[in-house]
Protein backbone atom coordinates (compact mmCIF):
# COMPACT_ATOMS: atom_id res chain seq x y z
CA UNK A 1 0.00 0.00 0.00
CA UNK A 2 1.31 3.45 -1.06
CA UNK A 3 0.20 6.47 0.72
CA UNK A 4 1.16 10.10 -0.61
CA UNK A 5 0.09 13.33 1.07
CA UNK A 6 -0.49 16.14 -1.15
CA UNK A 7 -2.25 18.20 1.67
CA UNK A 8 0.76 18.24 4.91
CA UNK A 9 -1.64 20.28 7.04
CA UNK A 10 -4.71 17.51 6.17
CA UNK A 11 -2.72 14.66 6.95
CA UNK A 12 -1.31 15.83 10.36
CA UNK A 13 -4.67 14.34 11.86
CA UNK A 14 -5.04 10.89 9.61
CA UNK A 15 -1.34 9.98 9.68
CA UNK A 16 -1.32 6.78 11.38
CA UNK A 17 -3.11 3.38 10.11
CA UNK A 18 -4.61 0.80 12.04
CA UNK A 19 -2.19 -2.05 13.18
CA UNK A 20 -4.62 -4.34 11.23
CA UNK A 21 -6.09 -3.22 7.94
CA UNK A 22 -9.19 -4.93 7.86
CA UNK A 23 -10.18 -2.56 10.90
CA UNK A 24 -9.87 -0.04 9.05
CA UNK A 25 -13.40 0.38 8.01
CA UNK A 26 -14.84 0.49 10.65
CA UNK A 27 -12.86 3.65 11.54
CA UNK A 28 -14.16 6.98 9.44
CA UNK A 29 -10.89 8.51 9.88
CA UNK A 30 -8.69 5.28 8.86
CA UNK A 31 -6.15 5.94 11.60
CA UNK A 32 -6.02 4.45 15.41
CA UNK A 33 -3.88 5.83 18.20
CA UNK A 34 -3.39 1.97 19.45
CA UNK A 35 -0.68 -0.13 19.74
CA UNK A 36 3.15 0.90 19.06
CA UNK A 37 2.33 4.30 17.90
CA UNK A 38 0.59 5.20 21.29
CA UNK A 39 3.97 5.16 23.23
CA UNK A 40 5.43 8.51 23.92
CA UNK A 41 8.88 7.21 23.04
CA UNK A 42 8.45 6.80 19.48
CA UNK A 43 5.41 9.30 19.18
CA UNK A 44 7.41 12.77 18.00
CA UNK A 45 9.15 10.43 14.98
CA UNK A 46 6.23 8.86 13.88
CA UNK A 47 3.83 11.97 14.01
CA UNK A 48 6.38 14.28 11.69
CA UNK A 49 4.17 13.71 7.85
CA UNK A 50 6.29 12.50 5.77
CA UNK A 51 5.19 12.81 1.78
CA UNK A 52 4.43 9.61 1.31
CA UNK A 53 4.75 5.89 3.01
CA UNK A 54 4.37 2.90 1.68
CA UNK A 55 3.01 -0.03 4.28
CA UNK A 56 3.74 -3.60 3.63
CA UNK A 57 1.36 -6.43 5.37
CA UNK A 58 1.22 -10.09 5.75
CA UNK A 59 -1.80 -12.42 5.15
CA UNK A 60 -3.54 -11.66 8.34
CA UNK A 61 -3.59 -7.95 7.00
CA UNK A 62 -1.16 -6.71 9.87
CA UNK A 63 1.08 -4.28 9.30
CA UNK A 64 4.96 -5.18 8.97
CA UNK A 65 6.76 -2.11 7.80
CA UNK A 66 6.27 1.54 7.10
CA UNK A 67 8.87 3.43 4.78
CA UNK A 68 8.73 6.82 5.33
CA UNK A 69 9.84 9.19 2.28
CA UNK A 70 10.44 13.13 2.32
CA UNK A 71 9.67 14.99 -1.27
CA UNK A 72 12.52 13.80 -3.17
CA UNK A 73 12.00 10.01 -2.65
CA UNK A 74 14.36 9.44 0.04
CA UNK A 75 13.89 6.95 2.73
CA UNK A 76 13.62 8.99 5.60
CA UNK A 77 12.75 6.11 8.26
CA UNK A 78 11.36 2.83 8.45
CA UNK A 79 9.04 1.45 11.05
CA UNK A 80 8.76 -2.03 11.73
CA UNK A 81 6.39 -3.98 13.74
CA UNK A 82 7.11 -7.48 15.06
CA UNK A 83 3.80 -9.99 16.01
CA UNK A 84 3.69 -13.03 18.09
CA UNK A 85 0.39 -14.65 16.76
CA UNK A 86 -1.77 -11.43 17.05
CA UNK A 87 0.38 -9.28 19.72
CA UNK A 88 2.55 -6.80 19.19
CA UNK A 89 6.05 -7.47 20.44
CA UNK A 90 8.53 -4.81 18.99
CA UNK A 91 8.05 -1.55 17.04
CA UNK A 92 10.88 -0.18 16.19
CA UNK A 93 12.03 3.05 14.00
CA UNK A 94 14.87 3.16 12.24
CA UNK A 95 16.65 6.56 10.26
CA UNK A 96 19.47 7.36 9.48
CA UNK A 97 20.39 9.42 12.74
CA UNK A 98 19.58 7.06 15.23
CA UNK A 99 17.03 3.55 15.83
CA UNK A 100 14.69 3.21 18.56
CA UNK A 101 13.19 -0.21 19.57
CA UNK A 102 9.85 -0.70 21.91
CA UNK A 103 9.59 -4.20 23.04
CA UNK A 104 6.10 -5.12 24.61
CA UNK A 105 5.81 -7.98 27.27
CA UNK A 106 2.44 -9.76 27.82
CA UNK A 107 0.66 -12.09 30.24
CA UNK A 108 -0.31 -15.98 28.79
CA UNK A 109 -3.29 -14.11 28.31
CA UNK A 110 -2.87 -11.32 26.21
CA UNK A 111 -2.60 -8.37 28.69
CA UNK A 112 0.68 -5.88 28.12
CA UNK A 113 2.76 -5.78 31.44
CA UNK A 114 5.72 -4.02 30.46
CA UNK A 115 7.38 -1.78 28.15
CA UNK A 116 11.20 -1.22 27.30
CA UNK A 117 12.10 1.57 25.01
CA UNK A 118 16.15 1.47 24.00
CA UNK A 119 17.43 4.47 21.52
CA UNK A 120 19.94 3.40 19.76
CA UNK A 121 20.79 -0.27 21.67
CA UNK A 122 20.47 1.85 25.21
CA UNK A 123 17.97 1.23 27.57
CA UNK A 124 16.17 4.17 28.41
CA UNK A 125 12.77 3.84 29.74
CA UNK A 126 10.76 0.71 31.45
CA UNK A 127 6.87 0.82 32.21
CA UNK A 128 5.35 -2.14 34.42
CA UNK A 129 1.53 -2.52 33.94
CA UNK A 130 -0.12 -3.77 37.26
CA UNK A 131 -3.76 -3.24 36.42
CA UNK A 132 -5.04 0.40 36.66
CA UNK A 133 -1.16 1.30 38.24
CA UNK A 134 2.32 1.81 36.31
CA UNK A 135 5.93 2.32 37.01
CA UNK A 136 8.01 4.38 35.27
CA UNK A 137 11.55 4.09 35.48
CA UNK A 138 13.97 6.54 33.23
CA UNK A 139 17.79 4.89 32.70
CA UNK A 140 20.93 6.60 32.44
CA UNK A 141 24.25 4.66 31.65
CA UNK A 142 22.53 1.29 32.38
CA UNK A 143 20.88 2.24 35.98
CA UNK A 144 17.62 3.81 37.08
CA UNK A 145 17.89 7.65 37.89
CA UNK A 146 14.24 8.30 38.26
CA UNK A 147 10.87 6.23 39.07
CA UNK A 148 7.59 7.57 38.52
CA UNK A 149 4.01 5.93 40.41
CA UNK A 150 0.73 6.44 38.19
CA UNK A 151 -2.61 5.37 39.50
CA UNK A 152 -5.79 5.21 36.48
CA UNK A 153 -3.62 7.59 34.35
CA UNK A 154 -2.55 10.17 36.97
CA UNK A 155 0.81 10.86 38.30
CA UNK A 156 1.16 10.28 42.13
CA UNK A 157 4.62 10.24 43.20
CA UNK A 158 7.79 10.82 41.17
CA UNK A 159 11.43 9.87 43.06
CA UNK A 160 14.98 10.75 41.94
CA UNK A 161 16.99 7.72 42.60
CA UNK A 162 20.88 8.00 43.41
CA UNK A 163 23.30 6.45 41.26
CA UNK A 164 25.90 5.04 42.73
Amino acid sequence: IERVFNDKEAAKELVRFPRFMFEAKNNDKFVTNSGGSASPFINDVVSVVPSKITYTTDNKHRILTETHRNEDGEIVGELTNLWNNDRLTQVTWRSKDEERRIVYVYTASGECISEYDYRNNVLERVVTIEGADETEELYKDGKVVLRAQWEDGRKISEERVTIN
